[in-house]
Parts: C-alpha cells; sequence; structure tokens
C-alpha cells in the first residue's frame, strides 16, 4: 500500500497542550518491511507548562532490498533550555529491527 500525505495545520490543541504549526510531508510504503521518506515540522509547542521552539524530523531511505531495508532518521528539536540533534540509522529486516543512535 503506498500512502502519499501532504499535512498543514495551525493552532492545535488539547487540554493545556497547543502546536502553533504543524506539517507532514512524504511518501510511505506499508509492506512486511515499511519504506518512508517523511518531513515532520511543528513549532511553538507548549506541553505541560514547556515550551519547545520547533522540533524538525526527517525520515528517509538509505538503502531498499528484497531482504532490507535502511532508514536514516535525523530529528532536531529546540528548547529554550536544551537542544539537541539525534540521528538514528535503523535497519529493518523481516523479523529484526536494529537502531544506532549517533
Amino acid at each position: 500500500m503506498q500512502i502519499k500525505t501532504q499535512v498543514k495545520a495551525s493552532n492545535l490543541s488539547y487540554l493545556d497542550n497547543r502546536i502553533e504549526k504543524f506539517s507532514l510531508n512524504g511518501d510511505a510504503t506499508m509492506s512486511k518491511l515499511p519504506i518512508a521518506d517523511l518531513k515532520l515540522s511543528a513549532r511553538n509547542i507548549s506541553v505541560n507548562k514547556q515550551m519547545i521552539k520547533k522540533v524538525d524530523a526527517v525520515i528517509k531511505p538509505s538503502k531498499v532490498t528484497n531482504k532490507q531495508v535502511k532508514h536514516e532518521v535525523d530529528i532536531v528539536l529546540k528548547h529554550q533550555d536544551i537542544s539537541t540533534d539525534l540521528e538514528l540509522f535503523l535497519t529493518q529486516e523481516a523479523d529484526n529491527w536494529l537502531v544506532f543512535i549517533k
């Protein structure tokens, strides 16, 4: 199954939680070995009385074969007290997943 998405939203809220801007764009293939090529972006997130300025996540396939799919995942988070750029390398096989964190 092929899924293509392009979602944009602003001023989302639930109880005391809020996201000023949100977007999700990309493609995904749902199968025994899923393949994702997605970009997520969120700005001015208020959760539990904490303000997160931005969260960006990019998921992209780096190698695809019949037995294995490799993805690179890059997550950027900016908060008033802390910022991080986290890279994950995900290898998927039929019954096995391996994650390397950089």
